[in-house]
């Protein structure tokens, strides 16, 4: 299946799920290698990084002037996964989680040797967007995510810069666009599109879920506590930010945890 999971965020508020979400993946799959690309300009003897290297390895990314924060921080997670060499690494989004084991499994069970695996590509059929893929569960060796990300080895500003004027699809590219517009999902599209034009290096999942039912979703935040502690959810969204909307997403905390005594200045990350 995959390595490594790999999810990024910038000083904001985003970074409070980083508890609970490298716990999670702990729970599901303890024998993965859990990384958060963090960017910041914080220093690597902060008290804060200290605190968040205690639930799993933390990459710190400077802020590059001219770019818009959050759109660093999204392709922060891509870029990071190429930085492992041979080992298979899975790209998630920060306030995601698994809730069981089964539906990342199936998913990423369908990867190939060297070919990237895009899961949920059925999503955009049909509209404007068809082409594009979601991020969550992209998977593919580290070396591949090199290959499409930072072929020519550039130095982060200069990375940054060669995405600036980026326009092969749609304006969403562009990663100086305001952060309501870029689209990482965009980029990547069009990043992999230069490096596989036929695309025979990619395997396309489908996610084969119905996601109003399996998903505990912020678009229709709805949870049955039967259904969740009997591990028949697949995925969940969080609602943002994570501490304002804490007593909500309570029960997901005592199912990650495996504790209802948790309190929430044990699970929401400050500072």
């Amino acid at each position: 299946m995959f390595d490594r999971i790999i999810v990024s965020t910038d000083d904001s508020h985003f970074k409070e799920y980083w508890p609970i979400v490298a716990t999670a993946w702990k729970k599901f799959f303890p024998t993965k290698k859990i990384s958060l690309a963090f960017v910041t300009n914080r220093t690597e003897d902060d008290a804060l990084v200290l605190k968040m290297r205690e639930y799993g390895e933390v990459v710190l990314y400077p802020v590059v002037g001219g770019v818009p924060t959050p759109n660093q921080a999204k392709m922060a997670r891509h870029i990071l996964a190429g930085t492992y060499g041979s080992e298979v690494c899975m790209i998630e989004d920060i306030d995601t989680v698994p809730l069981q084991a089964d539906f990342v499994e199936r998913v990423t069970g369908q990867k190939l040797a060297d070919k990237l695996l895009t899961v949920g590509v059925e999503v955009y059929k049909g509209s404007p967007h068809e082409g594009k893929f979601p991020i969550s569960n992209i998977t593919a060796e580290s070396n591949i995510f090199k290959e499409i990300i930072n072929p020519e080895n550039l130095e982060l500003l200069d990375l940054y810069k060669s995405w600036t004027t980026m326009y092969m699809f749609d304006h969403k590219e562009a990663v100086i666009n305001s952060p309501d517009v870029f689209s990482d999902e965009s980029l990547m599209r069009a990043l992999i599109t230069k490096w596989n034009p036929d695309r025979s290096r990619i395997t396309d999942a489908e996610r084969n879920a119905n996601v109003q039912v399996d998903w505990i979703d912020r678009s229709w935040w709805r949870i049955d506590n039967n259904r969740l502690n009997n591990g028949e959810y697949f995925i969940c969204n969080f609602l943002r930010p994570f501490s304002v909307n804490y007593q909500q997403i309570e029960p997901v905390v005592h199912y990650i945890f495996g504790r209802t005594d948790i309190s929430k200045d044990e699970v929401v990350l400050n500072g």
